[in-house]
């Protein structure tokens, strides 16, 4: 039985040396199925076995980052599904405890930067604070689905469907919207993996996505209170401009 599928997001083609881990890893426990996702020069989607319990998807370049997570989550066999780019280096012990977060009852671990540096924020930071105050979840603070080690239970995926894997923060709304168990964990160097990302606005496309489907579920003002202020009981009183 699969407990753990990792799905690996490169940018490029993963080193021999990486994929000889990668099936290190596989050998060492069982339960673990890596499959490496990543830009490829084939005109489809093709997976190829690439050792124990590791699998290489690639895929045309022009499909995009976020159909990488999709494919991959759609290939994946196991009870907890986790996502994690490899441009951040693969830590086991992390991994691990986000593990046994989902095990013991959290369907939804998201990790933040440990660092609290505002001036170092960019897109990626500020759009997941934005959003997570907009579902009420502050308390996720820079926390986000689309950047740094994410892990779901299987559950997550049922609701969401693979597809909607393409665009993370409608994940975070789907989740919070069906009252799930969502967590973050602070992980240091993130800021730094992420800084290139500055320019991005992809992720400020998702997130407003996302934004849109929490407001149409929760109305125009997204839930938050008008605080009585009756605006609409002002509108035979303004002045309208003359022509």
């Amino acid at each position: 039985m699969t407990r753990i599928s990792v799905i690996l997001l490169y940018r490029d083609t993963p080193s021999t040396e990486e994929k000889l881990m990668l099936s290190l890893w596989g050998e060492a426990d069982p339960s673990v199925e890596t499959l490496i996702v990543s830009p490829g020069s084939t005109d489809s989607i093709c997976k190829q076995e690439e050792g124990v319990r590791q699998w290489h998807i690639t895929y045309p370049q022009r499909l995009g980052w976020g159909k990488a997570r999709a494919i991959g989550g759609s290939y994946a066999k196991g009870q907890i599904l986790v996502f994690w780019d490899a441009s951040f280096s693969l830590r086991p012990d992390l991994l691990e405890r986000m593990a046994s977060l989902v095990e013991s009852g959290v369907s939804l671990v998201l990790t933040h930067p440990a660092e609290t540096r505002v001036e170092k924020l960019n897109n990626v930071w500020l759009s997941a604070i934005t959003l997570n105050r907009m579902l009420g979840r502050a308390d996720l603070r820079a926390a986000s689905a689309y950047a740094g080690p994410c892990a779901m239970d299987r559950s997550v995926l049922n609701l969401v469907g693979s597809e909607t894997l393409a665009i993370p923060p409608r994940v975070l709304v789907a989740c919070v919207q069906a009252g799930m168990n969502i967590a973050s964990k602070p992980v240091k160097g993130l800021l730094r993996v992420y800084a290139d990302q500055a320019g991005d606005s992809g992720v400020i496309e998702d997130t407003l996505e996302a934004l849109g489907c929490w407001i149409r579920y929760k109305g125009v003002r997204g839930g938050f209170t008008d605080y009585k202020r009756e605006r609409n009981a002002s509108k035979g009183l303004i002045r309208r401009n003359r022509s």
